[in-house]
């Protein structure tokens, strides 16, 4: 098996890799999993994910030992409020923005436009923010939940525009220009969390560092690529327009999917108060390394799934979706297991005995990020084929079946397991809608495309 493997990593022909693949069928999954550890894209976004990852996980750990239970509720409802927004902006500006780039010699040329695309929906994002800040005000809401409204308005903008750099750089495959954000982020993060255990009694660092850390990788980003910008162009919301049937599906699949993504957490939040939240952040936290593998393959996997599908059609896209499942599974499958076999020696050994007793919890956790390894690369070939109807009738399904099942057991039940229970099986019928969705999916849908080059094309 070994001589096998070894073959067929070192066959640069594709006879060559054909005929290993013919000798031993494992191999040909086993040589897959090592050329795409040798693909340099692939390295540098899975460094740039699970650094960034592996810093937020032990400063959250961190956090958690050193807050009370109600203010890291309010934390982790703010790190829950910031992922929705950054999804969200997935939806309208990134997914428009990657099959905008029909070639190398626009791809530049439609970052800097959909840029300032984003900065617009970053400072409107915040706005809204402050003005829900202000309503929990009014009506005298618990301080808990207007303090994490007050720091999500100071944390998103700076994620969101630091979101769209990175992916402006792996597009233009400027992967130095991803490192040095990376490392800023990083920097900032790890700063802002040793100045949280050396001042205890400065209860806002720990909010303050999850803002101060994008801030950080965007001000390098912008230093970095300000040769690169332009003012913005004068047609720059026609390209908004162009793309509004398109980015309208995948906000609204968004939406749905939010249901039993993150927003079960504003949910928890509100049925069982500061100490759901905080049990569902600090069950979340562990199985983490999860998302950061799925986000790091995803960066690079939607501009290969692109071109496979620009050069080779369905056929070529399918190939890249089968190869990132293949991936995820791979690496994220066994840390799972391990998870949910200890899920006890994890939690004491991570939070002593404050969240003891979420063995459950976190075991629940488990299936729901298996499922969320299966979605990913599922939603990738429907939205490159611009349908992201179909992807928006299975995310609906799953936040229908998520909804009816919490409605029933968090009211009898009043706990974070129902939420979780509700939430796993939502994210299962999901998948399953995916599945079924790809299956009918066999050609561009012209209509929902922002450009029907894109979709002609292969």
């Amino acid at each position: 098996m070994g001589n096998v493997l070894r073959k067929l990593s070192q066959a640069s022909e594709p006879g060559d890799r054909a005929e290993a693949a013919r000798i031993n069928p494992v191999a040909r999954y086993g040589g897959a999993l090592l050329r795409r550890f040798r693909s340099f894209d692939h390295m540098v976004a899975l460094f740039d994910q699970s650094s960034m990852a592996l810093t937020r996980l032990g400063g959250l750990l961190v956090f958690a030992r050193l807050m009370s239970v109600e203010a890291f509720g309010a934390l982790a409802l703010v790190v829950s409020i910031i992922f929705i927004l950054n999804n969200s902006q997935r939806s309208l500006v990134i997914l428009p923005y990657i099959l905008s780039c029909k070639n190398a010699q626009n791809v530049e040329a439609e970052g800097a436009a959909w840029f300032w695309i984003d900065l617009i929906v970053s400072a409107a994002t915040c706005l809204v923010l402050l003005g829900a800040w202000g309503i929990s005000i009014a009506v005298d809401a618990p301080p808990w939940v207007g303090h994490a409204l007050f720091y999500s308005a100071l944390g998103a903008p700076p994620l969101l525009a630091f979101t769209f750099l990175r992916r402006w750089a792996y597009q233009n495959r400027r992967y130095g220009a991803v490192l040095w954000m990376v490392s800023a982020y990083i920097l900032a993060f790890a700063a802002g969390t040793g100045a949280a255990w050396l001042w205890r009694e400065v209860h806002a660092l720990p909010f303050l560092t999850l803002a101060g850390a994008p801030l950080a990788g965007l001000i390098v980003g912008s230093i970095g690529g300000r040769d690169h910008w332009t003012r913005p162009p004068r047609d720059l919301f026609a390209r908004w327009r162009r793309t509004v049937r398109f980015s309208g599906w995948a906000f609204l699949s968004f939406l749905a999917g939010a249901v039993y993504t993150n927003g079960m957490n504003i949910v928890t939040a509100a049925f069982i108060g500061a100490a759901g939240s905080a049990a569902f952040g600090a069950t979340r936290t562990l199985v983490a390394p999860v998302v950061t593998l799925t986000s790091a393959s995803d960066m690079i996997d939607k501009p290969r799934a692109t071109r496979a599908f620009l050069k080779n059609g369905i056929p070529g896209l399918r190939r890249v979706v089968r190869a990132t499942l293949g991936f995820l599974f791979a690496l994220g499958l066994p840390y799972l297991t391990l998870v949910f076999i200890f899920s006890g020696d994890l939690l004491s050994l991570f939070y002593g005995h404050k969240y003891a007793g979420l063995e459950t919890e976190l075991r629940v956790w488990v299936f729901a990020m298996l499922f969320q390894m299966m979605a990913n690369p599922l939603a990738t070939q429907l939205v490159i084929l611009a349908d992201t109807r179909r992807v928006f009738l299975a995310c609906a399904a799953g936040a229908l079946v998520t909804l009816a099942t919490a409605a029933v057991t968090l009211p009898v039940y009043g706990s974070v397991t129902a939420a979780l229970v509700a939430m796993a099986i939502g994210r299962g019928v999901n998948i399953l809608g995916l599945f079924l969705m790809t299956r009918r999916s066999r050609r561009p849908v012209r209509a929902s495309a922002p450009d029907s080059d894109v979709a002609a094309d292969g």
